[in-house]
This record gives structure tokens, C-alpha cells and sequence, in this order.
């Protein structure tokens, strides 16, 4: 399934332990962490909330395309500061564990005069979402926003493996 490059991409935290909602040691749940890597589909991500075990619900990013100038402003960032940014700059929700969606506060004039500017959540957004699920998923969610305004619609697979997040051990 092709994602639609003007929607709302819909997220999990995949890499080292992951989100412990999910029943890592189910069959098949290694395929389905594959897929989604992969493709970060409604699909796969469809696949991996049926391997939630108990009442706790997987937290779920939404993000949105980043802009031009988004992309043009990360692009000169380095690796370690580009997806806390990006996902400062694209996450506009989340779904907690008690599926509850909480919803950032974008403020407006990030970046500068040479790159444009452009919407973003502010530094406690990334506190908030950094102090509950850890800089270890904030940058695999910010690797995934800024990796969506690299590729075309067409392209598949583009995900795998993300830059500067460790390749999952499937």
C-alpha cells in the first residue's frame, strides 16, 4: 500500500525494545515489526496492534509531511539534532497507552530568512513525549518524518533501514 504523501502518517515505536504494549515474543510479531518498518502503512500497522497483550494500547505518532522549508532547515542539521527536530516539526498527535489522543501546540517561525520558516511543536512537546517513551523513539519517529519528505509517493520499501536508528534484530 503506497502512502498518501499529503496525509497523516500514523506511527509505533519499533526499534530496541520497542513499545512494551506488544507481545514481542508472539509468533509472527517479528514479521509484522519487519513490515511496518518497512512500509509504516495503515496495513502493517493494522497487523501489529493485534499483537497488543492486555489492556495497554501501543503509543501511536501522527505526523504530518514536513515542508519544503522543514526539509530544507533539517538538511543542515546534524544527525544527532535532525529528528528531534523533524519530530518537533511533523508529530501533531499523539495516542497515548490509554488511547487517549493528546494533540501538540504548533507555534509558527521556526527555522530562518535562507530556508523559510515553518510550523512546529514546542521544546516541552518533545520533553513530554522524550520523558515518557524515551530519546530512543523520538529519534526513530523523527527519522521516519524527515525519511517521508526524502522519497517520492512511488517508492516502496523506503523506510528500511532509517538513518541513524539501530536496524531492528528480526
Amino acid at each position: 500500500m503506497a502512502i498518501e504523501p499529503t496525509s497523516i502518517l500514523t506511527t509505533v515505536h519499533l526499534t530496541g525494545r520497542g513499545d512494551p504494549a506488544f507481545d514481542a515474543d508472539a509468533e509472527g510479531f517479528a514479521l509484522a515489526v519487519t513490515e511496518h518498518a518497512r512500509n509504516r502503512d495503515a496495513d502493517s500497522l493494522d497487523a501489529l496492534r493485534g499483537f497488543t497483550a492486555g489492556a495497554r494500547k501501543p503509543v501511536e505518532f501522527h505526523l504530518t509531511p514536513l515542508s519544503p522549508a522543514a526539509m530544507s532547515y533539517l538538511s543542515g542539521l546534524d544527525d544527532a539534532a535532525r529528528p528531534v527536530v523533524a519530530f518537533r516539526a511533523a508529530c501533531v498527535a499523539v495516542r497515548d497507552a490509554e488511547g487517549v489522543r493528546v494533540e501538540a501546540k504548533i507555534a509558527r517561525g521556526a527555522g530562518g530568512k535562507s530556508d523559510g520558516t515553518f510550523p512546529m511543536a514546542p521544546f516541552a512537546w518533545y520533553e513530554q513525549w522524550c520523558g515518557a517513551r524515551g530519546l530512543g523513539a523520538i529519534r526513530e519517529v523523527g527519522a521516519v518524518a524527515y525519511r517521508r519528505g526524502e522519497v517520492g509517493e512511488d517508492d516502496r520499501d523506503f523506510y528500511w533501514p532509517l538513518a541513524g536508528v539501530p536496524r531492528l534484530a528480526v
